[in-house]
């Protein structure tokens, strides 16, 4: 295994609040190609957009103009919050999505109505987690409103996200998190238990990246007295406290990591990486919850060619799972010092 310590993206930490911007007479482009948030002069916002660096949009052009004599509906005429794009993948929707609710105590109290792009709210709200989180904010389905033609908005206020991707991590975004979970379950609910924890995506039909032996790690793990979980099996209030009540935690880096952002738990977590390069959305996260967390790479790992994906965007083995999967837990316990890094066979 190779210890990782080089980073995809940057990682900073800032204090502060993200900014918000008041806009009169904006116009809200719907879902296409052209969507987004545009000032008077028909520009877009960019605080309206989600950036995954400085120089990298994860959908959207800073150069998109639009024509005002197209705009021909006008909204009523209430104040309006944006609120970003509703995604409805787990790790997205908390670092795209939930990061625009950091002042949300303050927004709500200023009965505006939430306008979103992205999939309809009603589809969102039949994810149990996303409705636990907007309950837990106060909110209901009828505070968000969207619209399917281009629209001037009166007054429009957007807050800028408090977590922009592979690049920073505000506070008020944790702050914001660590709020919701104590909500949803709070430290005291959970019992320590000292038994080892491994978060398994074998289980999964379909996401982003998945391993197609992990069933070998599960048996190895099982085996040397680790608890095997499946996150999709759990509530998000459930996931909470199995990680405030767990010293030691392993699995493959993936969404449920960002599950630490809910938590009060001083678990060390031991994680099997996709690559050399650690994607500082994890490390962002990591520093805003001061988690210890240490990231091992395979160095045998195959990426398996698209025909093979099985419903994942990226699909890979490990050949020799199990001697793998016994060696990441011997690194849990002699350490996470104890293997050299060997970042220099990156590049």
């Amino acid at each position: 295994m190779i210890k990782c310590d080089v980073k995809w993206g940057e990682d900073a930490v800032k204090s502060g609040d993200p900014q918000i911007v008041l806009l009169h007479d904006a116009v809200f482009m719907p879902n296409g190609e052209r969507f987004g948030i545009f000032d008077s002069e028909g520009r877009i916002v960019p605080a309206a957009i989600d950036f995954r660096t400085p120089q990298l949009l994860s959908k959207q052009s800073l150069a998109a103009r639009i024509e005002l004599s197209e705009v021909t509906q006008t909204a009523p005429d209430v104040l309006y919050i944006y609120c970003g794009y509703m995604n409805p993948h787990f790790g997205h929707f908390l670092i795209n999505t939930l990061s625009r609710f950091w002042d949300v105590a303050y927004l709500r109290g200023m009965r505006a109505k939430f306008v979103y792009h992205g999939v309809d709210i009603a589809a969102m709200y039949s994810l149990p987690f996303v409705r636990a989180i907007f309950e837990a904010m106060g909110l209901i389905r009828e505070d968000f409103v969207t619209f399917d033609t281009p629209t001037r908005l009166s007054n429009l206020i957007v807050p800028d996200t408090s977590f922009q991707e592979q690049r920073a991590g505000f506070t008020r975004f944790r702050d914001l998190c660590l709020d919701l979970g104590r909500k949803l379950s709070p430290k005291s609910d959970a019992e320590p238990n000292e038994r080892p924890i491994y978060y398994s995506k074998s289980r999964l039909q379909s996401g982003v990246g998945g391993f197609d032996n992990e069933a070998e790690f599960e048996t190895v793990m099982a085996g040397l007295g680790v608890d095997i979980v499946y996150p999709e099996t759990l509530s998000l209030a459930e996931q909470i406290r199995l990680l405030n009540s767990r010293s030691l935690v392993f699995g493959t880096a993936g969404s449920f990591l960002h599950n630490t952002i809910f938590c009060e738990s001083d678990a060390r977590f031991v994680i099997l990486n996709p690559s050399l390069q650690i994607n500082t959305n994890f490390t962002i996260i990591d520093k805003l919850t001061g988690s210890d967390v240490t990231y091992y790479y395979p160095e045998d790992m195959q990426v398996l060619p698209s025909e093979d994906r099985k419903g994942f965007l990226t699909l890979r083995s490990i050949p020799n799972a199990r001697a793998r999967a016994e060696e990441l837990f011997s690194l849990a316990g002699a350490g996470t010092d104890s293997v050299p890094s060997k970042a220099r066979l990156h590049g």
